[in-house]
């Protein structure tokens, strides 16, 4: 069986199993990866929870959808999102540390959670503009609560123990927003 990869131009094919499959890509696995569907609620789902994981640790979201990445991705690129999101756990703990709040931190915040959600959209073989708009959503609302949370547990006299609270379920957030549930996933359990 022949498989051919697409062509530039207006006439693009791919052949594969003798059908022709107007556009997209083969995977690996040799399914047609869908250009530009929509997002589904999985992939919405995990774009909110990243939101959530870089708005407690601005680089916890991208390392992770790094981390998780097939092996295109480059190692150096790896290690130094790992490097990144480990310095920010743990300078997070420095009283000089800004506010998540403030301008310039929450637009870092933004910035870094709509790249991870592009990254998980491409991943998903999504339209990124969902999963963007979500994620930032996710943004926002984990930095207030952190910051509540933070000031709750300081006037407590626990804020480092607050902190690594938050590490454990910042990182648990990541985790579970790039659990790959695409579809090749559900195609290998329906057979």
């Amino acid at each position: 069986m022949r498989r051919t990869r697409p062509v530039a131009g207006p006439a693009r094919r791919i052949r594969t199993h003798g059908r022709h499959i107007s556009g997209g890509h083969l995977r690996r696995d040799g399914h047609r990866r869908r250009n530009g569907h929509r997002a589904g609620a999985g992939t919405a789902w995990r774009a909110v929870v990243l939101g959530a994981a870089t708005g407690g640790r601005s680089m916890t979201g991208l390392a992770g959808i790094t981390l998780s990445a097939r092996p295109p991705v480059a190692r150096p690129l790896r290690i130094l999102a790992t490097l990144a999101a480990a310095g920010e756990l743990a300078a997070d703990k420095s009283p000089r540390t800004p506010s998540r709040l403030a301008p310039a931190p929450l637009a870092g915040r933004l910035a870094t959670g709509a790249v991870a959600a592009t990254a998980l959209a491409r991943r998903d073989g999504t339209r990124p503009l969902l999963p963007v708009l979500l994620a930032c959503a996710g943004v926002v609302a984990a930095s207030m609560v952190g910051v509540r949370f933070r000031a709750y547990a300081s006037r407590r006299g626990h804020p480092t123990l607050a902190a690594l609270a938050e590490d454990l379920v910042t990182v648990g957030l990541a985790t579970t927003a790039v659990r790959h549930t695409g579809p090749a996933r559900f195609a290998a359990l329906r057979r």
